[in-house]
Parts: structure tokens; C-alpha cells; sequence
């Protein structure tokens, strides 16, 4: 009798472990969803609008790359550099800019003392030394926005680190960013069938606007 007793009290304890470790797991993924939920709500990025911008620049550090774009008043873009290179508007506005338009990032880490270890650091003046790439975008108002490429991130190679300027928060993004502002001058520069579709276009648009006005005369 007293060792059924025992075999009773054994059973019980091993099922007040299984109930005990069965809420614990269902809480632990529970408190663990509710995380990633909250992370997901708050890290959406500030959208950038591509008409605004008058000026790109971008410094790719790992092929020494270091780019300068400026529009002018008819929406072309040229390398400052050499203003007689014309820069492929669809390569800028529709490879490039567009990667910004509506970033979301996969996590937000909170401000860190050691921003290293995520490929960051600060210089003499407080400002961010990016490891992979610095992205600089100027509106037509002159203000400068600035997005920062860390490192890569060791677990998925499809995305990077990213820090925004003003922001002491790190983000977990794609690299479609970084892919899109990883570009020599060669890589964006208007081919000649592109080059003969754009003027196409422009003497279309100036003989419509031409009958438009013969007939308001």
C-alpha cells in the first residue's frame, strides 16, 4: 500500500511539473509575440519623398566608392564631379530613391553605450562613422538627411544595421538599401537607348504643348 502511495505521489509531481513548465512555455511565447508585435508597431521609418530631392550623396566604403548626384532645373541628374556624365533619372529615382520611399525596419534596438559591435562609431564631434555606407539626401530647402550602413548582420546576410540622423535608435533593415546605393558612376549612367527615349519623349511633350497653344491663339 505505502508503495502505491508513493507511485500516486511520484505521478502527481510529474504532472505538476508538465502543467507548471506547459503554462511557463505558453507565457514565455506569449510575453516573446507580444515583443516582436510592439518592435514591429514602432519601427516603421520616416517616409522620404523623391521630388523633394535635389542632391544625393553616398559614400560606399567597401570599394572605396564615393558618389555626389545633383539635379538640375530641367530633373536631370549629373555627377558632380563631371556635369558632362548624364546620370540615368530611372537608375536615381526608381533604383535608388524609391528603396526609402517606405523603409520598415525588422527590429529596433534601443540606444546602446557600445554601438560598435552593430558597425558604428562617434567621432571627436558626435557624429556617427558608418562602416559600410553613409547616405546623405538634400531637398530642395537645403536640409540634409542622413542614413548611416553598419554592419552586415552576422545571422542573415540579407540585411544591415541601419541609424538614422537625430535618431539613437539602431534598426534591423534589408539590404535592398544597401544593394541600391552600392554603385559606381558606369553602373547609373544614362545608356544611349534610355538617352534617345528621354528626348523622344521631351519633343512630344513640346509639340503637344505647341498645337495646345496655336489653337488657344
Amino acid at each position: 500500500m505505502n508503495k502505491q502511495k508513493k507511485q500516486f505521489v511520484v505521478v502527481v509531481i510529474l504532472m505538476a511539473v508538465c502543467i507548471i513548465g506547459y503554462f511557463g512555455v505558453g507565457k514565455f511565447y506569449k510575453n516573446q509575440e507580444e515583443k516582436e508585435s510592439e518592435n514591429k508597431e514602432a519601427t516603421a521609418i520616416t517616409a522620404f519623398e523623391l521630388k523633394d530631392y535635389e542632391k544625393i550623396a553616398f559614400n560606399y566604403i567597401a570599394n572605396g566608392t564615393s558618389i555626389t548626384l545633383t539635379k538640375d532645373s530641367d530633373g536631370k541628374w549629373h555627377d558632380s564631379s563631371d556635369a558632362s556624365v548624364n546620370i540615368s533619372k530611372d537608375s536615381v529615382e526608381t533604383d535608388m530613391l524609391a528603396k526609402l520611399v517606405s523603409v520598415t525596419a525588422d527590429e529596433k534596438i534601443a540606444k546602446k553605450d557600445d554601438i560598435s559591435q552593430y558597425g558604428f562609431t562617434i567621432d571627436d564631434n558626435g557624429n556617427v562613422i558608418a562602416e559600410t555606407n553613409t547616405i546623405a539626401l538634400t531637398d530642395e530647402d537645403n536640409t540634409t538627411y542622413t542614413l548611416y550602413i553598419g554592419k552586415e548582420n552576422p545571422y542573415d546576410t540579407s540585411k544591415y544595421y541601419m541609424m538614422v540622423e537625430g535618431d539613437d535608435n539602431i534598426y534591423l533593415v534589408d539590404s535592398d538599401i544597401q544593394t541600391a546605393f552600392s554603385k559606381n558612376v558606369s553602373d547609373i549612367t544614362e545608356t544611349t537607348t534610355e538617352a534617345a527615349t528621354q528626348e523622344s519623349t521631351e519633343a512630344q511633350t513640346e509639340e503637344i504643348t505647341d498645337e495646345a497653344e496655336a489653337r488657344t491663339n
